[in-house]
């Protein structure tokens, strides 16, 4: 079986950029990222985004939290010359990232709004790439390829290898799956473009942040199976970039940690699972 998902994989072409996009990062796409311990690997991350210019980076953290973004922002601008993109650093009450995500929605100013991680590591090329797939009026939300971002001076420990091959397997999943049949499981939220027009909406928006599942347990991870079943139930189809240029990288877990992430990971797949089956009628054809 993962030999035939690995031919099907290498059979999903990239998306060229076309002559005359009719979108460029400049003037259509927001950056929204959520956020509450700023990592010392954030600055890098934030570099790579500014990279990319986009119109606009939208941080989201906690109020006792703003002040710590905003100084590191500061330095960013301070010892680098020359990006034109507008950074805006938000707050909210309290944690949480569907909530955060919602309040750099709202404020997001671009036709584009990609979400990010707070880790996710972006190569300098990757928007124009991600912006290709939406010359497809019927695409709503483009994923990416992802890798590890692990030093190369030091061997792979067993947590990391454990989530490094998982990411590598992930990519052939996704890719064989688009290959075959366009169905994609779930657009990972370390790094993903949508239409604002989908993420914006009122009624999205709502139910986005009154998730409950079987009707007691408000739900805060999970944001992203949650948006790709909205598109699928909204009758957006969705693509996956292969192309090279648009592979982001990610630091992943050096500890046993990397196991609660797995459960977590493992739950939310399994709770999604569960509704498609039950509210996306095209699954039971």
């Amino acid at each position: 079986m993962h030999l035939l998902k690995t031919i099907a994989a290498t059979k999903l072409q990239p998306t060229p950029i076309p002559i005359h996009p009719s979108y460029a990062a400049c003037w259509d796409v927001t950056v929204v990222v959520p956020t509450i311990n700023a990592e010392e690997n954030f600055t890098d991350a934030i570099l790579t985004w500014l990279e990319n210019r986009p119109l606009e980076i939208v941080i989201v953290t906690i109020d006792s939290k703003v002040e710590d973004i905003k100084s590191i922002i500061a330095n960013i601008f301070k010892e680098s010359q020359g990006f034109s993109t507008i950074i805006k650093v938000l707050g909210v009450p309290q944690a949480g990232k569907r909530r955060q995500m919602t309040q750099g929605i709202q404020q997001a100013k671009g036709s584009i709004i990609v979400l990010a991680d707070d880790d996710a590591f972006w190569p300098p090329n990757l928007l124009p790439y991600l912006l290709a797939c939406f010359e497809d009026s019927e695409v709503g939300g483009v994923g990416t390829r992802q890798r590890a971002h692990v030093s190369t001076e030091a061997p792979l420990s067993l947590w990391q290898y454990l989530a490094a091959r998982r990411l590598k397997r992930r990519n052939i999943s996704i890719s064989a799956s688009s290959y075959i049949d366009g169905g994609i499981t779930c657009l990972s939220g370390r790094t993903v473009g949508y239409r604002a027009e989908i993420l914006k909406d009122a009624s999205f928006l709502y139910s986005f942040t009154h998730d409950h599942w079987r009707g007691r347990h408000l739900l805060d991870s999970g944001d992203d199976t949650f948006i790709t079943r909205w598109l699928y139930t909204t009758g957006w189809r969705m693509k996956i970039q292969t192309a090279p240029e648009a592979e982001i990288s990610t630091f992943v877990t050096d500890s046993p940690k990397y196991l609660q992430q797995l459960l977590r990971w493992t739950r939310n797949s399994r709770r999604s699972y569960i509704r498609c089956i039950f509210h996306i009628s095209e699954l039971r054809r």
